[in-house]
C-alpha cells in the first residue's frame, strides 16, 4: 500500500457486497499518462524518422511508461460480502496480487487510530458508549471531531489508519492517509463496522 498516493473509495457492489478500492479518476488518469509518454516515445520512429526508440533522450519518457503501467494495474482492495460472511484483502497487480480471507463472524471492530509521527506508542482510545447498532459506538467520536475535536500540533506530521481487528487480536490496516482526511477515514470506517456489524472507535 501506498500511504499517501492511492486514495480509496468505499462502493457498494450489490446488496451484500462493499468494496474498498483506489478511484477511477486514479486509474484514468495513469492510463491517459501512459498514453501520452507512448505517443512521445513512439513520435520520433513514426515522425521524424527515428530508427528505434531506445535513444538517451527517451530514458525518462521510458521511466513513466513504466511508473504509469504500474500505478494502472496495481489493485489494493477490500471485498465485504456478507452473502459469504467473508472478507478478501487483495494487494498487487489487477492479474497478479496476492490475496487474505477472513470470516466476518471472526471481526472484533474497525478503528481509526490518530497519532503523529514518532509518537505512536502515546496513542489512546476514545470509544463511546454503545447504542442500538454495535457500529454506533463510533458515532460520538465522529461528531467531537466535527465540532473541532484535537487540533494537531504544527510542524508535526499527523497520521490517521483505518484499522480492522479480529477476534485473536490480529489488527489489519485498510487504508493510511494524512490527518487533514481523518474525517473521510473515520467515515469510511464507519460504514464497514455498520455493514458488518461489529463496533466502530476512534484513538488519539
Amino acid at each position: 500500500m501506498f500511504a499517501f498516493g492511492f486514495r480509496l473509495s468505499l462502493k457498494m457492489r450489490g446488496a451484500d457486497r462493499l468494496v474498498l478500492s483506489p478511484r477511477v479518476l486514479f486509474r484514468a488518469a495513469f492510463a491517459l499518462t501512459l498514453v501520452i509518454t507512448i505517443f512521445a516515445l513512439t513520435y520520433g520512429v513514426f515522425f521524424e524518422g527515428e530508427r528505434s526508440i531506445l535513444i538517451g533522450a527517451n530514458a525518462v519518457p521510458f521511466l513513466f511508461v513504466l511508473s504509469s503501467a504500474f500505478g494502472l494495474l496495481y489493485n489494493d482492495c477490500w471485498i465485504f460480502d456478507r452473502k459469504k460472511g467473508s472478507y478478501e484483502s487483495r494487494l498487487g497487480l489487477l492479474f497478479l496480487y496476492k490475496s487474505r480471507r477472513g470470516e466476518l463472524s471472526n471481526l472484533a471492530g474497525v478503528r481509526v487510530e490518530e497519532f503523529t509521527k514518532g509518537r505512536f506508542e502515546q496513542a489512546k482510545e476514545r470509544v463511546a458508549p454503545p447504542e442500538e447498532h454495535p457500529a454506533a459506538a463510533g458515532v460520538s467520536a465522529l461528531r467531537d471531531e466535527a465540532r473541532g475535536g484535537n487540533s494537531p500540533r504544527r510542524g508535526l506530521l499527523q497520521i490517521a489508519r483505518l484499522l480492522m481487528e479480529d477476534a485473536q487480536g490480529a489488527t489489519l490496516v485498510l487504508d493510511t492517509a494524512r490527518g487533514n482526511r481523518r474525517m473521510e477515514l473515520q467515515r469510511t470506517g464507519l460504514k464497514i463496522a455498520e455493514f458488518c456489524g461489529v463496533p466502530f472507535s476512534v484513538r488519539d
